[in-house]
């Protein structure tokens, strides 16, 4: 890694985050700020870069260097299941192979009382 781009050559204390900074330095070349998100900005806390994640699955989180983090934000509340819970990703697989990864129509969804779609089984639709 190159640290003069780099203040510090490490994200994390005793951890080396080498790779991070590497993958940041090459996608500060190509999109503005180096980040698609906010929240992973520079400005945003992230010093002297942020961590690049290879991989999650339940409440962890693994970096492109091999180190393992909890993930208490867990998307802010939308992955209350943690990341790629099985039984969510199994429904996913499903459907994308019964259906593809475009339906183009509603007809795969049970049916309110009103005979709307209703894919949350809520027994009414339009609520």
């Amino acid at each position: 890694m190159d640290t003069s781009k780099h203040p510090s050559s490490h994200l994390v204390d005793g951890l080396d985050t080498a790779r991070s900074g590497d993958l940041f330095a090459a996608a500060c070349e190509l999109i503005p700020g180096g980040v698609n998100s906010t929240a992973r900005a520079t400005w945003a806390g992230w010093n002297p870069y942020p961590l690049f994640v290879d991989k999650g699955q339940g409440s962890r989180l693994t970096d492109v260097d091999g180190n393992e983090y909890i993930d208490y934000l867990l998307g802010l509340g939308p992955m209350i299941f943690g990341h790629r819970p099985p039984r969510v990703t199994q429904a996913v697989v499903d459907f994308i192979q019964q259906r593809g990864t475009f339906p183009g129509g509603q007809d795969g969804f049970p049916q309110g009382s009103n005979g709307a779609p209703d894919p949350f089984g809520q027994g009414q639709s339009g609520r």
